[in-house]
């Protein structure tokens, strides 16, 4: 059959993408070595790197003429592939649970799906990429669940702990998870009946997820403090609590008056000392500056004014934001970039989207409604 004009051109894209593909991990791969000792997140990010490299670098065996054609060689290179996956599930768990060691339970599966090469003789090639694939989506299920689930716990710790989010949400490692998960699962659909298109689209979506999940853990940076923190005994906190706490209790008479000097320690440390200005302010610095310990102040910022750390810190902000725009000079004025960060947020986007959500207007509607 005479291929069409469409199928040489598909092909030769095809082709292209993978040639791309192929630099752009090689490069990504070098970058990554030099990074790779800043922390465990890092290196396996190098790690998951590498074997995606080295999967793109295989398909060179294709270029021989005698094994082009081979079946078991195809099948072989699925699974290799596959066990691939074992090693970015690692890079996932580590993103979101830093310091916790769930290397060594992935890489037995990661092990044993490179088993199946030889065993292969014995089940045959076919059951082999079978096996290998069915465990492939199991460990996908039961990360992306893991990861979804440490997602949210750490998007609740931000709210009650910190007012901040920047360097530390790792919502962005969920979608990944997902995409990859959803990659693999049509993994079966672009290699097990090959077509150039469906073969370039994979290779595409690849390189963009890898860039995505390259460029946002660049500012992971905070962190490895954050996981210490976590980690850490908060015994002098906790211990120690100060004035604030002193008034503790069963009691309703002594939780008021628990409620009552908290409230006055931050009148002190909001109002006057403004220490809502602090890029990057945490709930102990606060309750350390309060004179109480961070369960207490929790406890009143929840159930006294039902709020969050996170939320009670940005709403200080935003009024803080609204007072400086409208004492803005029409001839002096300040970008809202430079508001931003002299109210204490850690960048633009987060000043807009808190001031979006607290005043309803964006900051320079806002300016334009005041003047």
């Amino acid at each position: 059959m005479t291929p069409t004009f469409y199928d040489l051109l598909s092909e030769a894209c095809a082709h292209y993408v993978r040639g791309f593909m192929s630099c752009f991990f090689l490069i990504l791969c070098f970058r990554l070595r030099r990074e790779r000792h800043a922390d465990s997140t890092h290196r396996w990010l190098y790690y998951a790197t590498l074997a995606a490299t080295l999967a793109v670098f295989k398909d060179l065996v294709f270029v021989v003429p005698v094994v082009k054609d081979m079946g078991m060689v195809n099948a072989a290179v699925q699974i290799v592939d596959l066990a691939t996956i074992s090693v970015v599930m690692v890079f996932f768990l580590e993103a979101v649970f830093p310091g916790r060691n769930y290397a060594r339970a992935i890489l037995c599966v990661f092990l044993l799906q490179l088993l199946l090469l030889p065993l292969s003789a014995v089940i045959g090639i076919d059951t082999a990429r079978r096996v290998g694939y069915i465990a492939a989506q199991v460990l996908n299920v039961g990360v992306s669940l893991g990861v979804a689930a440490g997602v949210i716990m750490r998007r609740r710790y931000i709210k009650q702990h910190l007012s901040y989010s920047q360097g530390v949400d790792v919502t962005w490692v969920l979608i990944c998870c997902l995409i990859f998960f959803v990659e693999q699962l049509l993994y079966s659909f672009a290699f097990y009946d090959t077509t150039w298109t469906g073969e370039a689209v994979y290779d595409v979506v690849l390189m963009l997820m890898w860039t995505f999940m390259y460029k946002s853990s660049r500012h992971l940076a905070p962190l490895r403090a954050f996981a210490r923190a976590e980690a850490a005994p908060l015994a002098a906190n906790e211990a120690a609590p100060g004035p604030a706490a002193a008034a503790d209790g069963g009691e309703p008479d002594m939780l008021a008056a628990r409620y009552e000097l908290i409230e006055k320690g931050l009148a002190r440390c909001m109002m006057q000392e403004k220490l809502y200005l602090r890029t990057n302010l945490s709930i102990f610095e606060v309750a350390q500056a309060v004179g109480t310990n961070k369960t207490y102040l929790s406890d009143y910022l929840n159930n006294r004014i039902n709020t969050s750390f996170y939320d009670y810190i940005n709403e200080l902000r935003v009024e803080y934001a609204c007072r400086l725009i409208e004492r803005m000079d029409r001839d002096n004025r300040l970008t809202m970039g430079e508001v931003a960060q002299a109210c204490g947020f850690g960048s633009d986007s987060t000043f807009h989207r808190q001031f979006v959500r607290t005043m309803d207007v964006t900051p320079k509607k806002y300016y334009r409604q005041t003047h």
